[in-house]
Parts: C-alpha cells; structure tokens; sequence
C-alpha cells in the first residue's frame, strides 16, 4: 500500500472543549465537520498518519524540514488553560529515517527534533482525528521557502510515499487569515478579507496552484499560517488521481478554518 487519503484541517485554541464552551456555538460547523473526517480517517485504518504543521519553535535552520521524532509524542494544553486534555501517542522512526535519506539524496536539508512536546498546531487536529487509531504518527514542519518551492518539494514526498508498504494518510495542519474581523488576533484588513474569500474559492475549486503565486509577505499580512502546510500537502497529493470534498468553512474570532479531504482513488 502507499498514501491513500490525504486531508487539511484547522488547529484553533478555540477548539479546545474548555474555549468551545464559551464559544456560544461559533464553532459548531467546524467541529461537525472534524468529527465526520475522523470517521473517514479511521475508516481508511492506516499505519502512519503523517501531519504536516507549520509551527516549530524549536527549528534551528529555516530552509531544512524538520522531523519531530521523540521516543513518544506528548500533547498537552497548559498555555490555554487546558489542564485536563493529555495525550500520547507513538512517533514512525523508521519511515522517517527512509524519508530522510531519500530527500537528502535530492538534495534538501533534514533535521530531526526529540522534543517529546507537541505544539498546539499538531496536538489540536491529534485530539480531533488521531484518537482510538492506534496507529503511528510523524511530524513534519515544512522548510522556510515560498509556497511554489514547497509544492515541488512535495512531489519528491509522495514518489518516497508510494515506495512504501504502509498504509498512509497525510493530515495538513493549518488556519488562514488571522485578520477577518475587529476581534481577530491581527488588525482588521478589508483586503485580507476578500483575499480569504478568493483562497478559499480556489481550495474549493481545486485551482491550489492560483494559491501558489501568493508573495510571502501577502500570506505574512494576512497571517495565513496555514499555507506552507496546504503547499507541501499539494505537492504530495495532487500528482495522483484524486477527489475532493469539501467539508467546511467558517472564521469565528477573526480566524478562517477550511476543511478539506483528498480521496486517493
């Protein structure tokens, strides 16, 4: 076997059960939308659920990928007062250890982390998607390079994936702009509004490479942490045959959340 389901979803605080419940139901179609694609994951019963997040205050080199491989994951939720949500779960060494040499041997920079603390922008869509899977994870931060550059480092991705034996989904961790309304975590921008209705337009309409074109200080103005995670992820799925659907959009709090699946045929 090799990737046979691929999906983008959001990693909000908010979406944590102790925000969710002052939310006053803002969250509702996201969180609809999240449980309907961990039925769709678990259905897809997997050996690695690989997820691709753009956060890692740990990197020491921006222009190599980073595999986050302790000898065990460890999600907890402390800096937004979350003392209850704790989770584990077990890192794919040795896939990573073949990824790694076969993109060396292309030329790209890897690192590895042994950190065993998961970053909110993983352990979120974990809490969502991953629980009772029982299978094993990896993590991956995307290198700091445009988006045009991480598609095509993706392609290298998915032939390495369709060496392997496994049964493997790739999860694309991520929110877009962070500036769509007065209480967003950025200032309000009327254009990043209607830039997001446009992004969001063509992740619907499967047009990810109109995407691609963004200058990085357009993404970095509208905060769109999500798309060098969404960038990587093309590049691994869309040079195979694939459906999409979509599950969702909203932007409570200023924040939009897209959820997408990629159906390997």
């Amino acid at each position: 076997m090799t990737l046979i389901y691929g999906s983008i979803a959001p990693h909000s605080p908010a979406l944590l059960p102790h925000i969710i419940e002052k939310a006053e139901g803002k969250l509702d179609i996201t969180i609809a939308a999240l449980k309907q694609l961990q039925v769709k994951i678990a259905e897809c019963k997997p050996d690695t659920l690989i997820i691709i997040a753009p956060h890692d205050e740990s990197a020491h080199s921006e222009s190599s990928y980073r595999f986050h491989i302790p000898h065990t994951y460890r999600a907890t939720f402390e800096q937004f007062g979350d003392l209850a949500s704790k989770s584990e779960y077990q890192p794919d060494a040795i896939l990573a250890d073949r990824l790694k040499d076969k993109l060396v041997q292309e030329g790209m920079a890897v690192t590895y982390s042994s950190d065993e603390k998961l970053d909110y922008s993983v352990g979120i869509p974990l809490e969502y998607l991953a629980g009772g899977l029982g299978c094993k994870i990896l993590v991956v931060h995307p290198a700091s390079k445009n988006l045009l550059a991480l598609f095509d480092d993706g392609k290298q991705f998915q032939k390495i994936f369709q060496e392997s034996e496994k049964r493997i989904v790739v999860l694309a961790s991520g929110d877009l702009a962070h500036c769509l309304s007065h209480d967003a975590p950025l200032p309000f921008n009327p254009t990043g509004v209607e830039l997001e209705k446009q992004i969001v337009k063509w992740i619907k309409g499967k047009r990810e490479k109109k995407i691609l074109e963004l200058s990085d200080e357009k993404i970095t103005e509208i905060g769109a942490c999500g798309l060098p995670s969404f960038a990587l992820f093309w590049g691994i799925i869309t040079p195979m045959h694939h459906q999409t659907k979509f599950y969702s959009y909203e932007s409570p709090f200023g924040v939009g959340h897209i959820i997408m699946d990629y159906s390997i045929e």
